[in-house]
């Protein structure tokens, strides 16, 4: 939330932390109100000063420019080229002198304009760093003196910081709530705004008929009445208030509106009384199905569990959330009703979340707002209107308020505190405390009795209580103290043992770790693996319907994922369109499913590699992305011990959807499939603008890690020397050498200790005939003695003899 200075200095006298802005800083930080930024467009106002405008006339060789003689406190006035055609003699006006650097390192010289000498600039808001925008120079008022410092000046020398508020603390997201903060830290009285509006009692159900249908989500309904207001544009310090927050000025009704929102945290809502059907409002939840115009013209379909403002034909609000469209102020409107509403945070943040809708209302609404001031807000609200846009307020006032809530006491002692806290904490520091808080505090004995007041109804319990005391007395009061160790510190889990040397692994390889939210959006796991019984064939589990939050975060984010892939390939996306086109991540993190058994998870490692690297003496092979990955995979399996593992072809009806249906294969460890690696598949790439090859993998981490951890066995180095023999097979195009390798090895005996392929070959005449040629070496050794040449032929032999019968192939 952003913080006007010169604002909150209304409240509560903060002026001297002006010069110490970074005591402020610590201060506010300390109490847990972390400052995330601090904006000083003054600083950079050296040289800049308020000047009077003595002279304008036209440049002698520019039509477009203005030559001025301006007033700037000295002997002589100073001739300054303007482009802007919005000021005239006798305006007040920012002047920034030669040697003036203005932010964005914008530097005043000396210069000649289109050959007249020009000795500063006037300055506009934009140039001063006071608004992203503005159509001129900017006119000051004719109160200060020319030659004063425009950091002088306080209705322009703003400070604008922005606070991380923690969402239990709604009570500070305001203006007057961080006032009341400050002044419980510092002890300093505050000031209330003043509200002037007659004291004359009145009925306006003869206006206007409102009926409050539920109290459960809506406890408090306020309105007042106004007429005969003039929509217009709001006055310099109105404007300047809500822009210093960041808002833009509309017209002065919504303006202040929005004023008094970051005033006292309490979001109001203006009614055009004439555009409300039968001089009715009702507060009742939606029927289903109903539609409903948003203010920037959006239409959405509302439940049964939206609350609604409705008049006598259809609704006009969405309560807490938004206004309507076919209600809002317009600049023809004439008579306002002003409403001021204490809405249930649950119900606020129900309805925001199903519709997408984010507000500065419901921001407040759906982290608690005081329905004590209500009223208060109203009041002040109709004031200001009344100030700005003239009109009268009307005798009379709707306060639908049938249970009052009350605030209930918590009953602590300062023991408990110091059991807490492991330090003293004596009755009157903690009483005093409490009442710098504004909670009502009863004392007998050492027994407290504190209430806490409306706008903190984040105290429920005595241990909030406790972390209040700790928070405002400082928690660098807390004593270092280390615990005592009676007993050994537990082992760790083997899981958490494996996850960290596989990261750590895989860290080394030169992969990147992802660490992704554990909720997806529905539907995004069957995109890439189809469904769950096709990955169950690989060894991955998963479920028809995916484990549903009860109160998910948004659409994108409403069920628990059961796998990694989608999180990672929103990784590559993201990182892809962002001109990151070389990458090699990895996720190990749980996946969640549900069975008829209950709730499962499942231990998941995914990995995502695409481009390739780029240069000289970079090798640009076809599929050199998912060998690299096949290559890692399988350096991490011999991390893991493993020495039975193999590769499978996935046929293409057997290939999920997100898989390249020719480019995929399966891991088969230890008895089973354990996931699958492969290339995208082409039609992700082409809707997603993927330009560079892609390969991923997702594998069952569980197991993997079945058996482990395994011992490392020594295996001392051999003796003899090794024979190496190679052979070349004639092969059908589809035929995968992992059933060559598996003959291979079965045929050989223990005598084989090694077999690759280093040869792949195919001329025309091969190609004609649907046959390739692949080569393997075998190398021969023994534990024992020298092995012969005829010892090694005569195994050669025995397994192209094999290879050929079994598989039907010929030696090339």
């Amino acid at each position: 939330m952003k913080v006007s200075f010169n604002w909150l200095n209304q409240y509560i006298d903060i002026q001297d932390y002006r010069s110490r802005l970074g005591e402020l800083e610590n201060l506010l930080t300390q109490a847990g109100l972390e400052v995330e930024e601090m904006l000083n467009p003054s600083q950079h106002w050296g040289h800049v000063v308020v000047g009077e405008l003595l002279q304008v006339g036209s440049h002698p060789d520019a039509d477009k420019l203005t030559l001025c003689q301006v007033n700037v406190g000295k002997s002589e006035p100073l001739q300054i080229v303007c482009g802007a055609k919005n000021h005239k003699q006798g305006d007040f006006v920012a002047v920034a002198q030669v040697g003036a650097v203005l932010p964005g390192d914008f530097k005043i010289k000396q210069s000649k304009i289109r050959g007249v000498e020009s000795s500063g600039m006037l300055c506009s808001e934009v140039e001063l760093g006071l608004s992203a925008e503005s159509e001129g120079i900017l006119i000051l008022s004719q109160e200060h003196k020319p030659g004063t410092p425009l950091q002088d000046l306080p209705e322009l020398s703003d400070i604008v910081f922005e606070l991380n508020v923690t969402p239990n603390r709604a009570d500070c997201l305001s203006h007057l709530g961080l006032a009341r903060e400050i002044s419980a830290l510092l002890d300093r009285p505050m000031q209330l705004p003043s509200v002037l509006l007659p004291a004359v009692k009145g009925d306006l159900s003869e206006v206007l008929q409102v009926q409050l249908k539920d109290n459960q989500a809506c406890p408090r309904y306020c309105g007042r009445m106004i007429k005969g207001v003039q929509v217009a544009p709001s006055p310099d310090w109105l404007k300047r208030r809500i822009e210093a927050v960041g808002l833009n000025s509309i017209n002065n009704i919504v303006d202040v509106t929005n004023f008094v929102l970051f005033e006292f945290g309490q979001p109001l809502h203006a009614f055009d009384l004439k555009k409300i059907s039968n001089s009715k409002l009702t507060i009742e939840k939606a029927a289903e199905g109903e539609k409903f115009t948003t203010l920037d013209n959006s239409e959405i379909s509302l439940t049964q569990s939206d609350l609604v403002i409705r008049d006598g034909s259809r609704p006009v609000a969405l309560a807490g959330v938004v206004g309507g469209l076919n209600s809002g102020v317009s600049d023809e409107t004439q008579d306002i009703f002003l409403e001021s509403a204490f809405f249930v945070a649950e119900g606020v943040r129900r309805t925001s979340r199903s519709h997408g809708i984010e507000t500065d209302s419901c921001y407040r609404f759906s982290r608690g707002v005081d329905p004590a001031q209500t009223r208060q807000a109203l009041d002040r609200a109709a004031a200001l209107i009344q100030e700005v846009a003239g009109g009268e307020v009307l005798p009379g006032v709707v306060d639908i308020y049938p249970t009052p809530y009350v605030t209930q006491p918590i009953a602590i002692t300062t023991s408990y505190v110091e059991e807490r806290l492991g330090l003293e904490v004596s009755v009157k520091s903690f009483e005093n405390w409490m009442l710098r808080l504004g909670c009502s505090v009863q004392e007998s004995q050492g027994q407290f009795q504190v209430t806490p007041p409306t706008f903190r109804w984040d105290l429920r319990i005595k241990e909030d209580l406790v972390e209040e005391y700790a928070r405002l007395n400082g928690y660098d009061q807390l004593l270092e103290t280390l615990p005592e160790l009676h007993h050994e510190p537990g082992r760790h889990r083997p899981l958490y043992q494996m996850t960290e040397k596989i990261q750590n692994s895989l860290a080394g390889m030169g992969l990147h770790q992802a660490v992704n939210y554990a909720f997806i959006g529905q539907g995004e796991s069957q995109k890439i693996w189809t469904s769950a019984s096709l990955a169950a064939n690989w060894g991955l589990t998963m479920s028809d319907e995916p484990v549903q939050l009860l109160n998910p975060l948004s659409e994108d984010l409403a069920v628990m994922r059961e796998s990694l892939l989608p999180s990672l390939f929103k990784n590559l996306v993201f990182n892809h369109h962002r001109g990151n086109t070389l990458g090699r991540v990895f996720e190990l993190a749980p996946s969640h499913s549900q069975s008829a058994e209950g709730f499962q998870e499942e231990n998941r490692l995914a990995l995502a590699f695409w481009g390739q690297e780029q240069g000289l003496w970079a090798q640009k092979n076809e599929h050199t992305t998912l060998f690299e990955l096949k290559s890692t995979i399988e350096a991490l399996m011999v991390k893991l011990g493993a020495t039975r593992f193999r590769w499978d072809q996935v046929k293409a009806e057997d290939c999920p959807q997100g898989f390249h249906p020719t480019q995929t294969a399966a891991l088969f460890y230890e008895g089973s499939y354990v996931g699958l690696l492969g290339s995208l598949h082409p039609r992700l790439k082409e809707k997603n603008k993927i330009r560079v090859d892609v390969a991923w993998a997702e594998l069952n981490f569980d197991k993997l890690c079945s058996r482990q951890p395994r011992s490392a066995k020594f295996r001392p180095l051999p003796k003899f020397p090794g024979v190496e023999r190679d052979v070349a097979f004639l092969t059908p195009e589809g035929m995968s050498v992992q059933q060559i390798l598996t003959e291979i090895k079965k045929s050989a005996g223990t005598l084989l200790v090694d077999c690759q392929v280093f040869d792949l070959y195919q001329d025309e005449t091969l190609k004609s005939h649907g046959q390739r040629s692949i080569a393997f070496r075998l190398r021969f050794q023994s534990d024992m003695q020298t092995l012969t040449d005829d010892e090694v032929n005569g195994l050669r032999d025995k397994i192209v003899n094999s290879v050929c019968q079994k598989q039907g192939l010929e030696i090339r």
